[in-house]
């Protein structure tokens, strides 16, 4: 359990794995199956049990070659759900009804999204704080769970056991990302619209209004390849180049700015630098580049992996080369 300053092997994963991030628990899509770790506290980790492993344990039903392509948990939460054979599958907490089986009944292991089963066309997965999303290929966006704050995008501010479409998308849909309670899509042209609570401004609307269905993210009409929201902030990969917008602007422009309310681009990393992905994190960032990893934040614990651990609230002013890459 102790901390690292470069990267490490995790145990049994060293091939066939596709990856994604959490806060305390982790999962990773293995060879067409799930493999998931950290805390278990809600059954998050889909084994039947309720106990925290420290190596990947399978969650039920998803061992390898069973039709697992993307999957997604939560950072805040205690929650997973993944794309199954076209479908959707959650497991894990479900206070606010974000496994949208029509229930609030907390599950141990993998259990049907309702109005989504196999076969429904669905092409990727998301999760945000107590709710989720799901692409799908006709490039319509569902969401299920809490609905406080407008995050399910359909309009009104009521929570839904099951899914419900996102309104006003003016395009079909090409990828989604969710932060903890608001959601952004990717369309078609390139073009980014999000909807849900903009605290911080992290709508990228130029205000603070929220919003019940899909409106347009200011400057970010084309060129967007990749983006990533998280609580407060979203980051996005914009012909080869970043720009993000939102609160904790200091760990996204390297000390230049506390908060931008519409799209602002990082100055080590304009269009044309290379970008290919894109991974934010909170107070971190992290970037594919030219083949290899570049992050910048927060690095009190070691986590942009560069040897150079320093106290919190110091910061990496620019991005940053992780090691040995």
């Amino acid at each position: 359990s102790a901390d690292s300053l470069i990267p490490v092997q995790v145990t049994g994963l060293s091939s066939g794995v596709t990856m994604t991030s959490g806060s305390y628990h982790l999962c990773a899509v293995v060879n067409g199956g799930a493999n998931c770790w950290g805390l278990n506290t809600s059954g998050q980790l889909g084994n039947a049990t309720t106990v925290s492993s420290n190596v990947p344990v399978v969650p039920v039903g998803l061992t390898a070659n069973s039709g697992v392509t993307k999957i997604a948990n939560s950072r805040p939460q205690n929650f997973t759900c993944a794309v199954v054979n076209n479908g959707v599958q959650c497991w894990g907490d479900n206070k606010k009804g974000q496994l949208g089986d029509g229930t609030k009944i907390n599950r141990l292991i993998p259990t049907q999204v309702s109005g989504l089963p196999a076969e429904s066309g669905v092409i990727s997965v998301d999760v945000g704080d107590s709710f989720g999303c799901a692409l799908l290929n006709d490039g319509t966006v569902k969401c299920w769970g809490e609905n406080l704050l407008g995050q399910l995008g359909d309009g009104t501010s009521t929570d839904s056991l099951h899914p419900v479409d996102v309104i006003n998308l003016s395009r079909p849909a090409v990828a989604i990302s969710l932060g903890n309670d608001f959601g952004c899509a990717i369309l078609d042209t390139g073009a980014v619209q999000c909807w849900g609570k903009n605290s911080s401004g992290k709508l990228g609307s130029g205000d603070f209004s929220d919003t019940y269905g899909a409106i347009d993210v200011l400057g970010l009409s084309s060129g967007v390849t990749r983006i990533d929201a998280t609580a407060s902030k979203t980051c996005a990969v914009v012909n080869g180049g970043v720009k993000c917008w939102g609160s904790s602007g200091e760990y996204i422009y390297g000390g230049r700015a506390s908060r931008n309310f519409v799209p602002t681009i990082v100055p080590e990393l304009p269009e044309g630098s290379g970008v290919t992905e894109i991974s934010n994190s909170g107070d971190h960032v992290c970037v594919v580049i030219n083949g290899g990893i570049k992050c910048w934040g927060k690095n009190d614990s070691g986590q942009l992996g560069d040897l150079k651990p320093v106290p919190n609230p110091s910061i990496l002013k620019t991005p940053g080369n992780v090691l040995p890459f």
